[in-house]
């Protein structure tokens, strides 16, 4: 998914008592659910422009990794969620500052894969690149079914209807 998405889909209210989730109707959607919570937390719209940032920096001459993009980088991730939330026109609430938070969170993990990356500044990234993109790849899993959770946790309870004619 993208930042921007993280922002125009907060959490739903968890039904009150209820802590289990709907059993999907097919292993086709239990499937789809599980990546779709996955592939959530990949901040794929500010990794493709730190890719792109990375790309052109590492094409000059005598150039090193950048330190001062990856934390723009960083902080353009938080925007794009708060921009995806602003957009739908509702109110900005505390799962979205949390979600914007996490997001960011995300990206960091997500951008130890990308080589030339701020990151390859510090020695035992540069010395370990593989070693490092592969546990960053499944820290970023690992984090993203976290963050699914902790958003989840955040939202209060939804208030239940109203009894009618009562």
């Amino acid at each position: 998914m993208s930042a921007w998405q993280i922002g125009t889909r907060p959490p739903a209210p968890r039904p009150r008592g209820v802590r289990t989730r709907a059993e999907p109707t097919s292993s086709r959607e239990g499937t789809q659910q599980f990546v779709d919570r996955l592939t959530k937390w990949i901040p794929g719209d500010a990794l493709a422009i730190y890719v792109t940032g990375v790309s052109a920096l590492a094409a000059q001459a005598h150039s090193k990794p950048s330190i001062v993009f990856l934390v723009v980088a960083t902080l353009l991730t938080p925007a794009l969620v708060l921009g995806g939330a602003w957009a739908t026109g509702n109110p900005i609430k505390s799962p979205t500052w949390v979600s914007t938070g996490l997001a960011a969170l995300a990206f960091l993990i997500w951008s130890l894969t990308v080589p030339f990356s701020g990151w390859q500044r510090w020695s035992l990234v540069a010395d370990n690149q593989a070693g490092v993109a592969i546990c960053a790849a499944i820290a970023g899993i690992l984090f993203g079914l976290f963050a699914e959770g902790a958003t989840r946790r955040v939202m209060p309870p939804a208030r239940p209807a109203a009894a009618e004619g009562v």
